[in-house]
């Protein structure tokens, strides 16, 4: 399969031959920020690859290229600058990464098996691009989510959903539990999780989220125990 990198230098290397790591990867280096919404669309409409990597998407134009890309089948592996999942559900340019908003009325006995009884909600308006997303919390600490649908979804119902947490040589089953406009992770949570509907990847943190890590169907389901909310941790990345 072929792939093809668009970049500001950051992957492909800043010289005029492509970086080594990027192997037979296709390079179309962007050589102005402000460019790189036209070479994603370009790569997409003229060299027919399977997969296209790029970094930093933060604007309107290139996050609506984004989803040409996503809408044309082809894998999108990228990065997206933010502090955690929540932050880009609720910004307004890059939420529509991960499917936007639209705000529902609910009818009174749906308000009313509400915690908070509210009658109008914000629900998600579309498919996400990304099928899952990867935190980068810290150097050596990730938060994925393996399903960015039940993610989004159960973070707008208050309902925690399943996540791992990553170290090296560390896999660790946690929930991902909705409370102030953000994502607390806990390693103990009782609570009936989503089963996940999709299996593809994004990446976030330290400024980054992405899609592509390969296929989750075989993964163990995560287990919890019964006995409420245990530790837990904030969601809160680093720039």
């Amino acid at each position: 399969n072929s792939s093809l990198v668009v970049c500001i230098s950051e992957i492909g290397g800043a010289g005029l031959e492509p970086h080594y790591a990027i192997g037979s990867a296709r390079w179309m280096p962007v050589g102005k920020p402000g460019m790189q919404a036209r070479i994603m669309l370009e790569a997409v409409e003229n060299q027919s690859p399977h997969v296209i990597i790029v970094d930093e998407i933060s604007t309107a134009e290139e996050v609506n290229a984004a989803r040409t890309i996503a809408q044309r089948g082809v894998r999108l592996i990228a990065t997206v600058h933010g502090t955690n999942l929540a932050e880009l559900i609720n910004c307004n340019e890059r939420g529509t990464l991960l499917g936007g908003q639209t705000n529902v009325t609910l009818t009174d006995k749906a308000a009313s098996m509400r915690r908070d009884k509210r009658k109008t909600v914000p629900k998600r308006r579309r498919e996400p691009v990304f099928e899952a997303a990867l935190e980068l919390q810290e150097r050596e600490r990730w938060i994925y989510h393996p399903d960015t649908i039940s993610a989004v979804d159960s973070y707008y119902e208050g309902v925690p959903v399943a996540a791992e947490e990553f170290r090296p040589g560390l896999r660790v089953a946690i929930a991902a539990v909705p409370e102030n406009d953000s994502f607390q992770y806990s390693y103990e949570c009782r609570a009936v999780f989503r089963k996940g509907r999709h299996k593809q990847h994004a990446n976030k943190g330290n400024g980054d989220v992405g899609s592509g890590f390969g296929d989750t169907s075989n993964a163990a389901e995560p287990a919890f125990s019964e006995s409420g909310f245990g530790d837990s941790f904030s969601g809160g990345g680093a720039e």
